[in-house]
């Protein structure tokens, strides 16, 4: 009985460490949307996604301390790419009201995080947003909008150089 009761509580314990940790993911969706940035102007994911060959999204919010901590490490990804190879594009989550937009935009300013695009959630993004279940959420996509790859998790700098480099 001791040695299924250790195995059980074994088996219970690495599931639970694997299921807290980053995450990376294939993936072969597409992604579709019409959107406004944080200045108000319209933009479509066709629109975004065809100006370079890969688009890096981050889905985050004003209330998750690690997207809040990795916005820095984000902030230096478009002055260490050619923009016709790779764009940034931040979605923020939860700026549904007044008050988590004028978060965010602090947060943006706060973090360094103005070099690249934030995007305000939409009704045409419910379909992504329905299948992102934690933040941040880092989805890469081709210039189709095709998946290629999914992060669960914050990074650092460095991570997020490797990560991209094996793309």
């Amino acid at each position: 009985m001791k040695k299924i009761c250790l195995l059980l509580l074994t088996l219970l314990l690495t599931l639970t460490l694997f299921a807290n940790g980053n995450s990376e993911e294939d993936t072969a969706s597409v992604i579709s949307f019409e959107s406004v940035d944080i200045f108000g102007n319209s933009v479509s994911s066709q629109e975004l996604f065809s100006s370079s060959k890969i688009t890096m999204i981050n889905f985050w919010a004003t209330y998750c301390n690690p997207c809040i901590g990795e916005l820095p490490f984000l902030a230096k990804i478009p002055a260490n790419y050619d923009p016709s190879e790779l764009q940034i594009i931040g979605i923020i989550t939860d700026a549904t009201n007044q008050n988590a937009y004028d978060k965010a935009i602090s947060l943006i300013k706060e973090k360094g995080a103005d070099s690249y695009i934030h995007l305000l959630p939409s009704s045409s993004m419910n379909d992504v947003l329905s299948n992102i279940s934690v933040v941040p959420t880092t989805l890469f996509v081709n210039n189709k909008g095709e998946i290629i790859k999914s992060v669960l998790g914050s990074n650092t700098f460095k991570r997020w150089q490797e990560i991209i480099s094996e793309l």
